[in-house]
């Protein structure tokens, strides 16, 4: 695998990471809502989950799951917290 194509999977799991981190903090993917302590405690919170799975030694897959579950529950609770504002 060259160089090239490592670097860009590197950085394409950060941005996933980023973007887990600051919805799982309350941050919407609409825009125009969001706060900095609550994207650095939803950093926190994907960080430990993931030393958890570390440390447990457990498969990366069921880590990756895991975090994609989460990341469902904060997008889907962003979006029922929009309708019932609206609605």
């Amino acid at each position: 695998m060259s160089p090239h194509r490592q670097a860009s999977g590197s950085h394409s799991r950060t941005r996933i990471r980023s973007l887990r981190s600051a919805q799982v903090g309350g941050t919407s993917i609409l825009g125009g809502e969001g706060a900095i302590w609550r994207t650095v405690v939803g950093t926190l919170f994907i960080a430990v989950i993931g030393n958890g799975f570390v440390l447990a030694a457990l498969n990366p897959l069921y880590e990756q799951i895991t975090l994609g579950v989460i990341l469902l529950i904060a997008v889907g609770a962003d979006a029922w917290s929009r309708l019932r504002v609206s609605g």
